[in-house]
């Protein structure tokens, strides 16, 4: 669907005037608009156009604007980790949340390597590459309110949880949470949308509903159209867990079933270690300092790499 769309515009409307701008696809289904003031006293909508001749229209809406995130907390105990957000709109126009979250955590390899060992030349190794960093967007959806509250107040909402062996807890954990302020409508569709997606594992759950939408097809208008058009400002914060500031947890690594290897000479032909490669620990010498072989492991055990970046992010 995301490579037949041939155009994604917007239009603002204002004191009887309208503005037309266009978005830029900057990945595959991403469409990005920069370098425009989008004013809370304006109303948007958006028009889709495919390459195939099919046009979508949404609804004009107005801007919402997003308070203030007011702190994400964390508490630990024998379940783990628990990680709140608490908000509060002042004026009380916004009662209504949804949260998307960003996680980044740190990790180390359990070995460490000097060089890497290629058809008999010694590559040292110029970068670390057994400390590295991970970083994961869950997909949940995340909604709240305050509509039945007499003040619109979000306190410690839950927004996710960490188990006790969690690999996330291995040296350092940071939450990037954004906070989107939404309308009645804009949060019924959300709510809507989770029944739809999370809830259907038994008999007796809630059976799928059909989302109310905002944007129609101008070719067909009776044709099913399946997404939601909201503008909203957008409030983050973002924490970090230290290891040192959790209990002595058992965790698991991800490297558990990673061991060293002896690679003696005497087991192996010349022709071996001519077309070899391997990570070299640390050189295997007997009492005598004579060299008999490397200690070795695998690629995944040494190079953190391979399952995440040794990139250091401007946050950290």
């Amino acid at each position: 669907m995301a490579r037949a769309v041939s155009e994604i515009t917007g239009t603002w409307y204002a004191g009887g005037g309208r503005k037309k701008f266009t978005q830029n696809e900057t990945q595959t289904g991403v469409y990005t608009l920069w370098s425009v003031s989008i004013g809370t006293d304006q109303q948007y909508r958006l028009r889709i156009r495919t390459s195939n001749g099919r046009e979508y229209l949404s609804d004009y809406v107005a801007v919402k604007r997003t308070p203030p995130i007011q702190s994400v907390d964390w508490t630990a105990g024998d379940d783990g980790v628990r990680i709140s957000v608490t908000t509060q709109d002042p004026e009380n126009n916004t009662w209504y949340y949804r949260w998307e979250l960003e996680e980044t955590w740190e990790f180390m390899t359990p070995f460490a390597i000097n060089y890497i060992f290629n058809k008999r030349v010694q590559e040292p190794v110029t970068e670390n590459i057994s400390r590295c960093r991970k970083q994961r967007n869950p997909t949940d959806i995340l909604l709240g309110t305050s509509a039945r509250l007499s003040q619109a107040l979000i306190y410690q909402f839950p927004l996710i949880s960490l188990p006790p062996a969690s690999e996330k807890h291995q040296i350092r954990y940071s939450i990037l949470v954004r906070q989107a302020g939404l309308t009645r409508e804009g949060f019924e569709y959300w709510q809507n949308l989770q029944k739809n997606t999370e809830n259907l594992s038994g008999l007796f759950d809630p059976q799928p509903s059909q989302l109310t939408c905002n944007i129609r097809a101008v070719n067909d208008p009776a044709g099913l159209v399946f997404g939601y058009f909201s503008a909203y400002s957008v409030a983050e914060k973002r924490i970090f867990i230290n290891r040192n500031q959790l209990p002595s947890w058992r965790r698991n690594t991800g490297f558990d079933d990673c061991t060293r290897d002896t690679l003696k000479f005497a087991d192996y032909t010349p022709a071996y270690f001519n077309n070899a490669r391997f990570a070299v620990i640390e050189e295997y010498l007997p009492e005598s300092r004579d060299l008999l072989g490397y200690i070795t492991a695998s690629d995944f055990c040494v190079d953190c790499r391979l399952s995440g970046t040794n990139v250091r992010p401007s946050f950290w």
